[in-house]
């Protein structure tokens, strides 16, 4: 009988460090690391973004444009904190500045993401949703591997920052962003 026991709570030890593990890499994934400053100066995959609609829209198409791309999910609570800051800059950013906000949600969590989005402001931001999750075409194409993840491309199609942080955004010359991202300055 011991035995018996001796091997069901083993079992449940090796459940337990499984669903321990499971949880530590989903945390790890959805992390914030830092707001570090990363310039980079490469030009920006020329990808097509999948918008709610379910039309395409390739990036070129805001040639011309400062673009701020924001990869998240709605599983995750610090993606949708950045969204929120995400829209909130929209409607405060120039008119030559576009917005992007492509959700890497899975497609079983389509009508979920639909609902959320239905009942939260949405500023100037242009949504994107695959139903691909991480095999998102954009994610890929910008490799995109931790949520949320924002990506400032210039109006000559060059990625001038990469960051895991909204605050670069909100506080850009003192982070360091080249001042080619920012708005023209008048007089």
């Amino acid at each position: 009988m011991q035995r018996v026991i001796g091997k069901r709570n083993r079992g449940r030890k090796s459940l337990l460090f499984s669903l321990c593990i499971v949880c530590l890499a989903s945390v790890v994934g959805c992390s914030s690391q830092s707001s570090k400053f990363v310039p980079l100066d490469i030009e920006s995959p020329q990808t097509r973004i999948t918008r709610l609609d379910g039309s395409y829209v390739g990036l070129q198409e805001y040639a011309g444009k400062r673009i701020a791309i924001l990869f998240w999910a709605k599983w995750c609570s610090k993606s949708r904190r950045a969204l929120k800051q995400f829209v909130s800059l929209s409607t405060e950013a120039p008119r030559d500045t576009a917005f992007v906000a492509i959700s890497l949600d899975p497609l079983k969590y389509e009508k979920a993401l639909r609902e959320y989005l239905a009942v939260h402001p949405r500023g100037r931001v242009d949504f994107a949703f695959s139903g691909n999750g991480a095999d998102d075409e954009a994610a890929l194409a910008f490799q995109a591997s931790k949520l949320p993840s924002v990506y400032l491309i210039d109006a000559k199609g060059l990625i001038v920052s990469k960051t895991i942080s909204l605050e670069i955004l909100e506080d850009s010359v003192a982070a360091g962003v080249p001042e080619r991202w920012l708005p023209e300055r008048q007089g």
